[in-house]
């Protein structure tokens, strides 16, 4: 229960983090600035090209070698000799892979942001190169140190793991709130990847012992490459999945800063953030649930798995259309009392309307998707490759010629006539496939 407590808080002041950096934009920043810090903060999300899912699949593994070994910090890691190999290469194989990615998004963060931001005209209005340089660090730092987090947590300690990233978490909260107040609110982006690396070194200081006696564990450089053969079969659809996210959420604010401006990219990266948040507050919603389903799923209750999928399905419906409306009401008192200074710097009712109806459109896929998911299947491949061309191809061409309300439009129509049908069609084969064999286990019961 603890576990669960501070995994969900944690995950919810994450999803703080972010609302503090869009409601303090809008307060202490120019709208420009805005659609800066706004962009920046999509940009550090470049990350998963180097991650590409390798901290779920390394979290895995862990926990699999787990099963067969003890870990005590004055005798160290006991255990059969072939499973402690394992480890070892799994941590080495962690480690080198998070060294380079860490490396590379440094050196893509700093060269490519700078190609993208440079402009002639407004390099000297739009501060871009300091809070740039920042993020170059922060971000890498911050993959840098999951290693740390995934091997740790897949070798059982999820409680101390979770304590340290709610504290992270808390951390990030508080001093986003202190950089707006002392007018430094552009470098907020920069903040959680420093407090996720700076509480992953407590992590390393407090558990030096397991850090020290995992590196000694010897091991043969053959069977390293063997691992990573194993690995690189289970992470190839997961990295997939993971570049396509970006593309079909990230990459949105970048588009249209590129194309229409900072002050484009003010609105729909609220917009865009709004989706975001939503989403993300119902996702706990869904994780709380999950073993409860895997439950129903161990004991081949799968017509009860679905009938209690379609209840949660309806659940994380009707909550995400509560939390559209709160913003909505939001924006309309901004709006009958004139508190122009805010509401110029939020998206137009209509514009919010269409990004919340696309939040709301979201929310179902991301039920189907868990609901299928959890069958230990990655049918979304093909259909992530198709929403994120959609979404890139649909927003460059709206970006250039459309409103922020016309570009809010075309979003929801990618996730209404693209992502849903298809999403709703491998949920509806899946269940479709998996419900037979219900009839059969109860038949031959």
């Amino acid at each position: 229960m603890k576990n669960l407590i501070y995994a969900t808080g944690s995950r919810v002041l994450q999803i703080v983090c972010s609302a503090l950096i869009i409601i303090l934009s809008a307060i202490f920043l120019t709208k420009s600035h805005q659609g800066l810090l706004l962009t920046l903060n999509s940009i550090a999300a470049v990350q998963i090209f180097f991650e590409l899912g390798f901290s779920s699949v390394i979290l895995q593994y862990v926990g699999h070698e787990r099963r067969y070994l003890a870990f005590d910090s004055v005798s160290g890691f006991s255990g059969p000799s072939e499973k402690l190999e394992r480890l070892a290469n799994i941590y080495r194989l962690a480690s080198t892979w998070f060294n380079w990615g860490a490396i590379g998004c440094s050196i893509f963060l700093l060269i490519g942001g700078s190609l993208f931001f440079y402009d002639h005209g407004n390099s000297q209005d739009m501060p871009w190169m300091l809070p740039l340089i920042f993020l170059s660090i922060c971000v890498p730092l911050s993959l840098y140190s999951q290693r740390f987090w995934v091997v740790y947590e897949g070798f059982g300690h999820i409680n101390e793991v979770y304590k340290l990233r709610l504290c992270a978490s808390v951390s990030s909260c508080v001093a986003i709130i202190i950089l707006f107040l002392y007018g430094y609110g552009l470098f907020a982006p920069i903040i959680s990847p420093f407090f996720n690396f700076v509480f992953s070194q407590v992590l390393r200081i407090r558990e030096y012992s397991f850090w020290v006696r995992i590196s000694d564990i010897k091991f043969a450089a053959a069977a390293k490459k063997i691992i990573f053969k194993e690995i690189l079969a289970l992470q190839s659809k997961i990295s997939v999945s993971w570049l396509c996210g970006f593309f079909m959420i990230q990459s949105i604010t970048p588009i249209v800063y590129k194309f229409s401006g900072p002050e484009s990219a003010a609105v729909v990266g609220i917009g865009m953030s709004a989706v975001l948040i939503t989403n993300g507050l119902l996702s706990v919603l869904l994780q709380v649930k999950i073993p409860e389903l895997l439950e129903l799923i161990k004991c081949g209750e799968l017509l009860k798995y679905f009938s209690f999928g379609k209840k949660l399905a309806i659940q994380t419906f009707a909550a995400s259309l509560v939390v559209s409306l709160i913003g909505g009401i939001f924006i309309a008192l901004l709006n009958i009392f004139n508190v122009n200074w805010l509401s110029s710097r939020l998206p137009d009712l209509h514009a919010y309307t269409f990004f919340m109806l696309a939040a709301i459109v979201n929310q179902i896929i991301a039920t189907q998707a868990t609901l299928t998911r959890l069958f230990k299947v990655e049918p979304y491949l093909y259909h992530s490759i198709l929403v994120a061309v959609s979404t890139v191809l649909v927003i460059a061409f709206a970006a250039k010629d459309s409103s922020t309300t016309g570009i809010a439009i075309c979003y929801f129509l990618i996730t209404l006539l693209v992502s849903l049908p298809s999403s709703t069609y491998i949920y509806l084969s899946e269940k479709k496939k998996r419900i037979p064999s219900a009839h059969n286990l109860h038949s031959n019961l």
